[in-house]
């Protein structure tokens, strides 16, 4: 919300101003983000954006070309909730060693592609083939996950992974013991 001021200093109580904003990259200095700012026509103004992008950045508030006091402010935007479908195996095994963890780690992401840095969501995985031995789902805490299993015996196993009902990026995977 922007407040404008008459040039004494008060609060203005009716619109007609010129704002605009941009969301930058402060290492680039790149526009990232051109928000849409609305007169309420009562001296405030909202911005609105769509964020796709997580990470730190600066917005910037101008008011007639000019950055307005205090202009760049810090803005930090959060991941969204992890996404099942965006979430991938991280360079997933192709080969396993009968009787040794097979490990495949999944990068949890949210619905445009950010990485999440923090755990806590349910992953599921299945094994099929061979021994069909259990999957363990370890979550590190960190917006992965390492999903494990030990084949019993030499064989072709379909490892299937998936957040709720959404399988994850890449399923199923195939993995072949030795």
């Amino acid at each position: 919300m922007i407040q404008a001021c008459a040039k004494d200093g008060s609060n203005r109580v009716t619109g007609g101003d010129t704002f605009t904003a941009e969301i930058t990259d402060p290492a680039t200095k790149t526009v990232v983000f051109e928000p849409v700012c609305h007169d309420e026509k009562n001296g405030t103004y909202k911005c609105f954006y769509n964020c796709t992008l997580a990470g730190k950045f600066e917005l910037h508030v101008l008011s007639e070309g000019e950055e307005i006091k205090g202009s760049p402010y810090p803005l930090n935007i959060a991941t969204g909730p992890t996404f099942g479908p965006q979430c991938i195996p991280n360079d997933p095994p192709k080969e396993g060693k009968v009787g040794a963890a097979v490990t495949i780690i999944v990068q949890a992401k949210d619905k445009f592609g950010n990485p999440r840095t923090q755990g806590g969501d349910k992953f599921e995985a299945t094994v099929e083939g061979g021994s069909k031995p259990k999957a363990t789902v370890d979550d590190r805490k960190d917006g992965t996950y390492a999903i494990s299993f030990v084949p019993g015996w030499a064989g072709d196993y379909e490892v299937n992974i998936k957040l709720g009902p959404a399988k994850i990026e890449g399923m199923p995977l195939f993995v072949a013991a030795k």
